[in-house]
């Protein structure tokens, strides 16, 4: 149902001198307060006279039902001298005593009831829904104000309008979900496209049923259109995704929805009795990831040190809040990553998180691969997504960070066995007997992906204590990763639907061959909303990737702090 502007102020809103926005069929203050709103489209008294006069002749008593006859009795609204001179009218007909007294000529203005109907401004009848409509409704009768079955009072003695015969039922109950949505806060124009917005930051073409971006669509919407809190968060966040794609950063809209979040988070921590809910955490963690994802550090730091001391307490053993925590743990996982510093991650309430491997997500890939990750028959390669080339190659790292973690430790010797195991790389390659036809081109370029992500790992790894440190941290291969990722769609492609495991390798190794944070920053922005979507809550695909990154940088740390066997790794 199309909603328009009336020209005045609905009767209500005008004897109480209400500001009235003057929606039609009824006004949002009338609609807030279930009042019945009624509007009445005046007419000047010397002109439009024989309209009023047809108008009257043909429904008198629909005029009458509501009080509305011009021949005696009280009118509606007050006399045309009462209202110049901005006095109180008795409204009396046909003289008020006002005029009376002052011996003056009464006058009102004449008027029509607006009554809903198929022939109104509207694009479709503004009657009951058609669920709620009678048995013998019929858009004539409806437009006379009767709801008959027989139809044979022709609107003359019935007298059931439409708003007298449900003046003691919602408009919300009549009209369904048919009015604009109540905000949790003043309403402002840019509300419904930041919304829109912020529901278009996580893919859902792809989303699994369990996963957080179904949640984020689905019950942090419903539950941040009801707190406000958690209202301007998201909208801060819809809005800092804006700024940083174009490139304005800190604009009076974000900065505004920022201040007012983070106000209203510290008057309710500093409540007597607070008690961690689902808003206030949820406001929390969307502060400091976008504030990250904005560039702004410091305040990113502040908020997730308190996103950390909030679910430090006690927490609600709902599953929407076991969800939640997942997408703290995320966010907390994403700085760790970037601000290269360790931070707690939590458990839901009901079961407890296994700690993974560095090898656990190169595992994951070959279960994948031999499970067949995509159907044969699409790529007509008997290991699926990903070709013999990148599965050797995948093997070896695997081997290698078994033996490096659960064996000894990271010692020259085995940097050396590693060397000669990946020199030796080249000629095993070259004896598969490989297609060139094979697979489409987007499978091509994934598995061109997969092999340059190897030789970045193996340039970390097996970094020369005398060669340049720029070139092993940012090889001119990395350029070239960064540069086929763009070009590749990780949904239309079937990465993240056949082999997400591999996506999220690729991304990650690429993450830890940067040397600037920013940069890091930047290329982890793009793969966690992909991510999100494949994971539930317990992060299994993410907090592997975590673990395999922290044992990259860990291995960074001892080329730049000490030798190879100085310092031990995670066991």
């Amino acid at each position: 149902m199309s909603i328009y502007r009336q020209p005045y102020a609905c009767i209500p809103c005008a004897s109480k001198k209400r500001k009235c926005d003057r929606l039609f069929p009824s006004c949002t203050r009338c609609t807030s307060v279930d009042q019945q709103c009624l509007y009445f489209k005046h007419l000047s008294s010397r002109s439009s006279g024989p309209q009023n006069l047809k108008y009257e002749k043909q429904n008198p008593d629909a005029l009458h039902s509501a009080g509305l006859s011009l021949q005696s009795g009280v009118s509606p609204i007050a006399c045309i001298r009462c209202q110049k001179a901005k006095r109180r009218c008795t409204k009396q007909l046909p003289t008020c005593l006002r005029c009376e007294r002052q011996q003056l000529s009464c006058e009102y203005s004449k008027f029509e009831l607006i009554l809903p109907g198929p022939n109104s401004a509207t694009s479709q009848p503004q009657g009951l829904p058609h669920y709620l409509a009678p048995s013998g409704y019929h858009p004539i009768r409806q437009n006379l104000g009767c709801f008959c079955a027989n139809g044979n009072c022709e609107g003359k003695s019935c007298g059931r309008r439409f708003v007298l015969q449900h003046r003691d039922v919602s408009l919300r109950t009549l009209y369904g979900l048919q009015f604009e949505v109540d905000y949790p806060i003043q309403r402002k124009e840019h509300f419904a496209s930041m919304l829109g917005h912020f529901s278009s930051l996580l893919p859902k073409d792809f989303a699994l049923p369990n996963s957080l971006t179904r949640h984020v669509l689905t019950t942090w919407m419903r539950r941040s259109i009801s707190d406000p809190c958690l209202f301007h968060a998201t909208l801060f966040c819809a809005s800092a995704d804006l700024d940083a794609h174009q490139n304005t950063p800190h604009s009076p809209r974000t900065t505004f929805h920022h201040m007012q979040a983070a106000k209203v988070l510290r008057e309710r921590i500093a409540q007597p009795g607070f008690r961690l809910t689902y808003e206030t955490a949820g406001a929390a963690m969307a502060l400091s990831y976008f504030n990250l994802a904005s560039n702004n550090i410091e305040s990113a730091f502040v908020h997730l040190n308190g996103l950390i001391q909030l679910l430090e307490l006690k927490q609600d053993e709902d599953t929407d809040f076991e969800s939640l925590i997942g997408l703290a743990n995320l966010t907390i996982i994403t700085c760790s990553s970037v601000l290269n510093k360790e931070f707690p991650v939590f458990s839901p309430s009901s079961r407890l998180l296994a700690a993974p491997q560095p090898f656990s997500l190169l595992e994951r890939v070959l279960a994948r691969a031999n499970t067949g990750g995509i159907s044969v028959k699409k790529t007509n390669h008997k290991n699926g997504l990903l070709n013999d080339s990148s599965l050797l190659r995948i093997k070896e790292i695997l081997k290698f960070l078994i033996q490096t973690t659960t064996g000894p430790h990271l010692t020259p010797e085995i940097l050396v066995q590693a060397q000669l195991a990946n020199s030796q790389l080249g000629k095993r390659e070259e004896s598969l007997v490989t297609d060139p036809k094979i697979g489409s081109t987007s499978t091509q370029n994934i598995n061109k992906c997969c092999e340059l992500t190897a030789e970045i790992f193996w340039n970390i790894v097996l970094y020369a204590p005398g060669s340049d440190a720029n070139a092993r941290l940012e090889p001119p291969k990395l350029h070239v990763l960064t540069a086929m990722l763009a070009k590749i769609s990780p949904i239309h492609s079937g990465w993240l639907e056949y082999a997400p495991e591999a996506y999220a390798w690729v991304w990650f190794t690429a993450t830890a061959a940067f040397s600037d944070s920013h940069d890091q920053r930047t290329f982890m922005r793009t793969a966690v909303p992909f991510l999100t979507g494949i994971d539930s809550a317990e992060l299994c695909l993410v907090r592997e990737s975590w673990r395999y990154l922290r044992w990259l940088k860990e291995i960074r740390a001892l080329y730049d702090f000490g030798s190879p066997g100085e310092r031990m790794l995670y066991s």
